[in-house]
C-alpha cells in the first residue's frame, strides 16, 4: 500500500514490517521522535466491519493507557488520523516479536521464559481490571522490546472486546482470534455476549498455549488434535452450529465435555531436568487449558499466585 520514502504528513516510510487482519505496519520517520516509530494503516477498501475494528483498536488502546500508563501494553501514539483514501494511528516501535525472539534466544532458562511469560500476564491482566478482553493472544501479538531490561508489550487489539464500548461483533458472528489459540467453546459458538467472566476466560486459555509455546515451540499438533475431536463429534452426532440456538450449542458442548474432560494435554505439557519445575508448570498449563472454560483460572490474580509459587 505504502511505498518506501513515500511521506504521510510528517511521517516518511522507511520499511512495511508486516501485517494483520485489520492494518499494515511501517517502520516511519518523525522528526518529532528522536527514534523511528511505527505507522499502522487500516487497508485500502476494507469492509466497513475492519475499519470500525481498526478505529476501536485505537481507542482501547488510548483507555489502556489512561490515567495508568501500562508498561505491558503497546503505547499509542496519535489518534485515529485520516489521509485518502484509509486511515492510520502511530505507535511506538518494537524489535521483532515473540516468535522471533524464542527462536533467536532458544536456551533461555526456565526462569528467563517465566519472567517473560509474568510480563504477558501484566498487561492482560491492567486490559482485565478495565474489562477489555484481547481474545487474540498469540505469539506474533506480543512484541519485544530490547533494552537494559528487556521489555514484553501486547499489540494487536483489532479483535478485542472492550464491554464498556458498544460491540462490533456483526451478524451475531463471534470474532475470534488466531486458530492456535482459539478455546474449544468457541468452536461450538459459546461466544461471551455480556458474560465477562467467560469473555476474559478465552484470554486465559491463550495464556496457557502462550506458556506452553515458550517452552515447547507451536502448539499445532495440540490444536490438530482438538479440532480433530470436536469436528469427529459433531459429525457422529450430525450436529452443526448453523441455525442452532445458544442454548442448543451451550448443551451440545456440555454433552461434549462429558466424554472428554480427561483430555491428554501432553503436547502442552513441558518437560525439564527439574522433575518438580516441570510438574507446577504443567499444572499451571492444564488449568489455564482446560476445556471446560469453567474449571480454568477465574483472574490472573489467580493465576499469579501460582507461578509465585513455582520452585524457581
Amino acid at each position: 500500500m505504502l511505498t518506501t520514502g513515500q511521506k504521510i504528513r510528517e511521517n516518511t516510510v522507511i520499511r512495511e514490517l508486516g501485517g494483520g487482519n485489520f492494518g499494515i505496519v511501517y517502520e516511519v520517520k518523525n522528526e518529532e521522535y528522536g527514534s523511528p516509530i511505527a505507522l499502522k494503516v487500516c487497508r485500502d477498501g476494507a469492509p466497513k466491519e475492519e475499519i470500525d475494528r481498526f478505529k476501536q483498536e485505537n481507542t482501547i488502546l488510548h483507555r489502556l493507557h489512561t490515567p495508568l500508563h501500562c508498561e505491558q501494553i503497546i503505547l499509542p501514539l496519535s489518534v485515529n488520523e485520516e489521509e485518502s483514501p484509509f486511515f492510520y494511528y502511530l505507535m511506538e516501535l518494537a524489535q521483532g516479536n515473540l516468535d522471533a525472539h524464542i527462536k533467536e534466544n532458544y536456551n533461555q532458562t526456565p526462569s528467563e521464559l517465566i519472567s517473560t511469560f509474568r510480563k504477558i500476564c501484566t498487561g492482560v491482566k491492567h486490559a482485565h481490571q478495565l474489562d477489555v478482553v484481547h481474545r487474540d493472544l498469540w505469539w506474533n501479538n506480543v512484541l519485544v522490546f530490547d533494552g537494559d531490561e528487556q521489555q514484553v508489550k501486547l499489540c494487536d487489539f483489532g479483535r478485542a472486546k472492550d464491554h464498556n464500548l458498544e460491540p462490533l461483533d456483526y451478524l451475531d458472528r463471534p470474532c475470534v482470534g488466531h486458530r492456535y489459540v482459539r478455546p474449544p467453546e468457541l468452536f461450538f459458538e459459546i461466544t461471551d455476549g455480556t458474560n465477562i467472566g467467560l469473555s476474559k476466560k478465552t484470554d486465559h486459555y491463550a495464556l496457557g498455549i502462550l506458556l506452553s509455546f515458550l517452552f515447547n515451540g507451536t502448539p499445532i499438533i495440540h490444536y490438530s488434535q482438538l479440532v480433530g475431536d470436536i469436528g469427529t463429534y459433531m459429525q457422529q452426532n450430525s450436529f452443526s452450529t448453523n441455525g442452532k440456538t445458544y442454548t442448543e450449542r451451550e448443551q451440545f458442548y456440555s454433552k461434549w465435555l462429558e466424554t472428554r474432560r480427561n483430555l491428554d494435554y501432553s503436547n502442552l505439557h513441558v518437560s525439564l531436568v527439574d522433575y518438580q519445575l516441570t510438574q507446577e508448570i504443567n499444572k499451571i498449563i492444564e488449568k489455564l487449558c482446560d476445556i471446560d472454560h469453567s474449571r480454568r483460572y477465574n483472574s490472573i490474580e489467580e493465576l499469579e499466585a501460582d507461578l509465585d509459587k513455582l520452585n524457581i
